[in-house]
């Protein structure tokens, strides 16, 4: 809006990174290209206080921390150091990521990052179609 990239400049790689963690980490892959977000819990021992790959963390990914929609739902637990994660399709969180990558490639633009743009453009273009 007003023009100042330096602020976008500071900031691209680590908001950029975010997006990927996620895509990385909470992306339940269906073949090789197509992935779909999912809650998760990471597997690394006493976070958040309580146990490692518990339900209760993954659902707080979501922000929808005390909703029956993921009662009864147990988590799909992974060796130390992977992710584990909930086996359900969380339609705000895809849509989060998708608006996050278009968000992103947008920037990526404004900065010059013609290829960065492009890529980011692209997964959020499979993720949406992902969706639906």
């Amino acid at each position: 809006r007003f023009g100042d990239l330096w602020i976008v400049e500071m900031m691209f790689d680590k908001l950029a990174g975010w997006a990927d963690w996620v895509r990385d980490r909470r992306g339940f892959w269906l073949n090789a290209t197509e992935y779909l977000v999912v809650p998760g819990s990471s597997n690394i021992g006493n976070v958040q206080g309580g146990q490692a790959c518990s339900t209760v963390h993954a659902v707080w990914e979501t922000g929808l921390d005390n909703s029956p929609i993921y009662d009864n739902i147990a988590i799909l637990e992974a060796p130390a150091g992977e992710a584990c994660i909930l086996p359900v399709l969380d339609v705000g969180l895809n849509s989060l990521q998708v608006a996050s990558l278009e968000a992103l490639s947008q920037l990526a633009a404004a900065l010059g990052r013609s290829e960065r743009s492009k890529q980011l453009a692209a997964e959020a273009t499979r993720l949406s179609h992902t969706m639906s």
